[in-house]
């Protein structure tokens, strides 16, 4: 079990200037279109999740399982 790891704002920011919240480029394929889309949604589920640690609605010695990675 592993606790969850506290979400630095320096790296969230860092993260959200490089994969900013904008529209599709439709001049990109559809794979790059939904790879881009993939990466901003990290970043989205990230910033969630640090507003619920700095409103106490995750509790930092929360555990989950981590699977191992072969």
């Amino acid at each position: 079990m592993e606790k969850i790891p506290i979400i630095s704002s320096n790296l969230l920011k860092y993260l959200d200037s490089l994969y900013p919240n904008r529209c599709a480029d439709l001049s990109l394929s559809d794979r790059e279109v939904w790879f881009q889309a993939g990466q901003r949604s990290v970043i989205d589920f990230l910033l969630k999740a640090k507003e619920e640690q700095e409103n106490g609605d995750i509790d930092p010695n929360t555990t989950i399982d981590v699977p191992l990675i072969p």
